[in-house]
């Protein structure tokens, strides 16, 4: 099942964003890829062109992920919002700035 695209589309940075829908795949790494948290995992297009990769903190109160590009370069870091009704997500940047909340 294909999901329908978010309108208007939503790009965190702008060296990702594309002027066409893009189909991303996401493989997660699990405990025997090297995986402790078992939260690791890649995202790549449908060629198999890795996008960003994800690297889950062990033993994170706020279950923080790191989102780095395929250099390894920071991106954004994504953690739980630990006080919040509904589960929701903040997005920031390397240097702390809230970029994006999600939920």
């Amino acid at each position: 099942m294909a999901l329908q695209p978010f309108h208007p589309p939503l790009g965190v940075l702008p060296e990702f964003c594309q002027p066409q829908p893009v189909t991303l795949k996401m493989k997660e790494k699990g405990l025997m890829g090297g995986s402790l948290t078992g939260d690791d995992f890649s995202i790549t297009d449908v060629n198999g062109r890795e996008v960003c990769k994800c690297k889950g903190k062990v033993l994170s109160i706020s279950s923080r992920k790191i989102f780095t590009d395929s250099a390894g370069r920071e991106l954004f870091h994504l953690k739980n919002k630990l006080l919040a009704i509904n589960k929701s997500f903040i997005g920031e940047a390397p240097d702390g700035t809230d970029l994006f909340t999600v939920g």
